[in-house]
């Protein structure tokens, strides 16, 4: 009896064992785990913001030889700044791009009910 209740209690703390961990991964720091969902909601929302700016831009570009009051020089110096402000803009999406990827991984993955 004496070897015999050693044993139960070792087959006891090993069974629960695996109830333990999942306790551990279910109640990550809450606190924490909203704070990086609101990172991620924001960078998302930037993210946004910027390819739109993208697009306004390259509109403006497309639609720049319609403007009849621009002179040749004044459209070349509009048509560089925009280029430059397009290069602004897509090199900022793909940061916010990045940061966006390195949020998501580093969040759990959802239980689908």
């Amino acid at each position: 009896m004496k070897t015999k209740l050693p044993l139960l209690a070792c087959i006891a703390v090993l069974s629960t064992l695996p109830l333990w961990a999942a306790d551990g991964d279910g109640k990550r720091n809450p606190i924490e785990q909203r704070l990086r969902e609101i990172d991620l909601s924001l960078t998302l929302r930037q993210y946004e913001r910027v390819k739109m700016e993208v697009f306004e831009t390259r509109l403006k570009m497309d639609l720049l030889d319609t403007e009849e009051e621009l002179t040749e020089p004044a459209r070349r110096k509009r048509r560089e700044l925009l280029t430059a402000r397009q290069e602004i803009l897509l090199h900022r999406a793909a940061e916010l791009r990045a940061v966006a990827r390195d949020f998501a991984e580093d969040m759990p993955v959802a239980k689908v009910k």
